[in-house]
Parts: structure tokens; C-alpha cells; sequence
């Protein structure tokens, strides 16, 4: 389980699409500090318009950030991560509501090793649609 990325490559669309995307970000961001164009995808692709979808992931610009050695063996602790968070944020939005402690550790544990997230999470983006589901349940019954 822990021999780093290769525990996701069940996921072909990881491996093809995803991190590419992911280490071009970690391109611009030490190289050439520019978001608005690349010729490292294709023959030219813009970056904001390309792959929108990550550029709005707080956990894709973690691994962004990191030593490009790295990135593809702390895709599986990322995951990781993102389990913990669902788990946390389901928790905490549970508390808002009358239930009895194991009720509320069992939801959350069943919510964070659900399907979708351990099945799909391996698409990288449906993990992270997880917590911010739990986040936006949570965000609803706080404010």
C-alpha cells in the first residue's frame, strides 16, 4: 500500500491526465511564473482554460508546491489527507445535530471511507468534491 503513487494506477486517467496537470502546475509556479499559457501540454493549451478544475483544488496545489521528485509518491498521502478531512468536517457538521457520540464517529468514519472516495478518489478530484461537500454541510448548518 505504501510503495508511493503505484497504489493508485488503477486509475489510467491519473496517470495520463491528472498528474500531468499537477506537476505542469508545480512547472509554473518555479519556472516560469506565468498562468496564462504552456507549450509543455500538447502544442499549446491555456493554463486557466485547459484544466480548470485544479486550479481550484487547495489539495492539488499542495502537491504543486512540492519538491517535483516527490509529487508522484505524495499523491497517496494527499488522498490520505483528504480521507481525514471528510471525516473531521462530517464529524463537525454532526455535532450540530442531537446525536449520541458513536453515532456521530461511525457516520463520520462511513462517510470518509465511503465509495466514492476511496473508488473514484483515485481520479483525484472526486476525493476532494468529498470534503467540500462535508464543508459546504457544515457551512450551512454554522452560519
Amino acid at each position: 500500500i505504501f510503495n508511493g503513487f503505484y497504489f493508485f494506477s488503477s486509475a489510467d486517467d491519473m496517470l495520463k491526465q491528472i498528474l500531468p496537470n499537477i506537476i505542469e502546475m508545480h512547472h509554473q509556479i518555479y519556472n516560469d511564473a506565468s498562468f496564462m499559457w504552456s507549450f509543455y501540454q500538447g502544442m499549446g493549451a491555456a493554463i486557466f482554460t485547459g484544466n480548470p478544475n485544479h486550479h481550484g483544488d487547495i489539495f492539488a496545489w499542495l502537491l504543486a508546491f512540492l519538491p517535483y521528485s516527490v509529487i508522484p509518491e505524495a499523491v497517496m498521502y494527499v488522498h490520505i489527507l483528504k480521507i481525514m478531512c471528510a471525516i473531521i468536517l462530517f464529524y463537525l457538521y454532526l455535532t450540530e445535530f442531537e446525536f449520541c457520540i458513536s453515532t456521530k464517529v461511525i457516520s463520520s468514519i462511513c462517510y470518509g471511507f465511503s465509495g466514492v472516495m476511496l473508488c473514484r478518489g483515485a481520479w483525484f478530484h472526486y476525493g476532494t468534491e468529498v470534503v467540500m461537500i462535508a464543508l459546504f454541510l457544515l457551512g450551512v448548518v454554522v452560519v
